[in-house]
């Protein structure tokens, strides 16, 4: 006599069964690819069914369909386990699952249930064009394709780096032809940055493959700008310096309340090495140079002020070849070299002043490119006092500088 509780356990198996059979092969989990050491893949199909702790073993049984219509028994075997991967071509099948209790009676068959394989293609990619884009052109995201199995419901994805996983950028498919090895697709302009991409190409039942690499880069990938000019530098608030005999001097009345001073070059230099569709950046060298000739009722003040410093740019380019702006922040120095009084009677105090200070200078600036490669500058940069003797600066800028 038949146990009820299994006997209804059974009849639940039974119904999944049919279910799963009717609709097993449209789940993407009935099937993985296998690929060897050489790249070659194979589909693997996976039959498999629920598990019941009353049964003892299952019987597998699976055939094709013959041109004729006979069908021809391809696995017949008996196994404790809930499932079974074979590899299968195209064609008709059907199979059947035998639940066997523990007495080796059979239990539950669940009649044969059929199964369509459809052909799987292995796509081929020997050819994109363009196969290198310079993002300083204007780009549609076109490229051209040709190889083999290239069929309309192939899947592409362009990705960055060598790989052959599924994702990124989406094509729109402008064009395929009827012997599926030709194919044109369009990307997102916008969305392709600076890099090396493969193009991955999936068809139906998992089949892929990728052609690398497609390059995205800068004509030039690292820029060099030199640039001379004029900064003449405004001191925007006053600062205390003592004097080597120990006397407090206030620096504007020092310098005779001249704000600013003319004979100031400036010398500009920045590296960028990394360029992106966003913006470039890098890290830029400013320095400025100038005498003091100060001429006050009551003595005379000579020496040199020396200014400069190191900071982190960021260029972006409204307008391709032509318009550049940038900002920039980091640190510099402020520095008195050889400062000296000389008062009336030719008295000349021996001790000249001689300090550095530390300062945090941000400026921003708009290159405007007259030809390819040389340009004219003009900005505006503040150094704010942090450490030592200096006082608040504003110094405008103008240049003429040339692109390595």
């Amino acid at each position: 006599m038949v146990n009820k509780k299994f006997s209804v356990r059974i009849l639940v198996l039974s119904i999944f069964f049919l279910i799963a059979g009717t609709f097993a092969f449209a789940q993407e989990e009935t099937y993985y690819i296998v690929e060897d050491e050489k790249g070659n893949q194979t589909i693997m199909q996976t039959f498999k069914w629920e598990k019941s702790d009353d049964v003892f073993k299952y019987g597998f049984i699976l055939q094709q369909k013959l041109p004729k219509g006979e069908w021809k028994t391809l696995i017949e075997e008996e196994t404790e386990t809930t499932k079974y991967d074979v590899s299968l071509g195209a064609g008709e099948y059907r199979y059947k699952v035998m639940a066997y209790n523990f007495l080796g009676n059979l239990e539950v068959d669940t009649g044969w249930i059929d199964v369509e394989i459809i052909r799987a293609y292995m796509p081929k990619i020997s050819d994109v064009t363009p196969a290198t884009l310079f993002l300083e052109e204007e780009q549609d995201g076109i490229f051209s394709i040709s190889g083999s199995e290239l069929r309309e419901e192939t899947e592409f994805y362009l990705i960055p780096g060598k790989t052959m996983r599924l994702g990124g950028l989406i094509p729109q498919v402008l064009e395929h032809n009827k012997r599926n090895n030709h194919v044109k697709l369009q990307f997102d302009p916008n969305l392709i940055d600076s890099n090396k991409y493969s193009l991955i190409a999936k068809n139906n039942g998992g089949l892929k493959t990728s052609y690398y690499p497609i390059t995205v880069q800068f004509k030039k990938p690292v820029d060099f700008d030199v640039a001379a000019g004029y900064a003449p530098v405004f001191f925007l608030s006053d600062s205390i310096m003592k004097s080597k005999s120990g006397k407090d001097i206030s620096f504007n009345a020092a310098m005779g309340d001249q704000m600013f001073y003319f004979l100031s070059p400036n010398v500009r230099l920045t590296f960028i090495p990394v360029k992106k569709k966003i913006g470039n950046f890098g890290v830029m060298i400013n320095a400025t140079a100038f005498p003091v000739m100060s001429n006050v009722a009551d003595y005379e003040l000579n020496g040199w002020i020396l200014m400069g410093s190191a900071q982190f740019i960021y260029q972006f380019y409204p307008i391709k070849k032509r318009l550049c702006l940038d900002v920039h922040a980091g640190v510099g120095v402020f520095s008195l070299l050889n400062l000296g009084f000389k008062f009336p009677h030719g008295i000349e105090i021996e001790d000249k002043m001689n300090s550095l200070a530390l300062t945090a200078n941000v400026g921003l600036d708009a290159q405007f490119y007259i030809l390819k490669r040389l340009y004219v500058e003009a900005g505006v940069e503040v150094g704010i006092p942090v450490y030592g003797w200096s006082p608040l600066t504003l110094q405008p800028q103008v240049a003429v500088g040339w692109q390595f």
